[in-house]
């Protein structure tokens, strides 16, 4: 984990410590640039495949990959920490309405 993460109590919980990887994930893409609150479109959909291929291969050609990847063509200019969060939430309903 990034070094502003690092704490000798790290959460106990699950999600806590999900988050926190969460955020990590995203900081290390955003570093590429220098600026650790934004991440290139380019680096997000870097970031996408690598952290989600799996995932998104599963998806190729359906509504849920379409949604996610037209709401990154959208965002102007680079990415925050909310349009990554908006991504992971939409991958999040696909993954829920996939299983269910």
């Amino acid at each position: 984990m990034s070094a502003h993460h690092t704490n000798p109590r790290m959460p106990g919980n699950e999600l806590e410590r999900a988050l926190l990887l969460i955020i990590d994930i995203f900081d290390n893409y955003a570093q590429k640039i220098g600026d650790s609150n934004t991440i290139r479109k380019s680096d997000l959909k870097d970031l996408m495949k690598n952290e989600l291929g799996g995932f998104l291969e599963t998806q190729k050609g359906l509504a849920a990959e379409k949604t996610i990847m037209k709401y990154v063509d959208d965002i102007k200019g680079d990415a925050n920490i909310k349009h990554f969060g908006n991504v992971i939430v939409t991958v999040m309903e696909a993954m829920r309405e996939r299983s269910c």
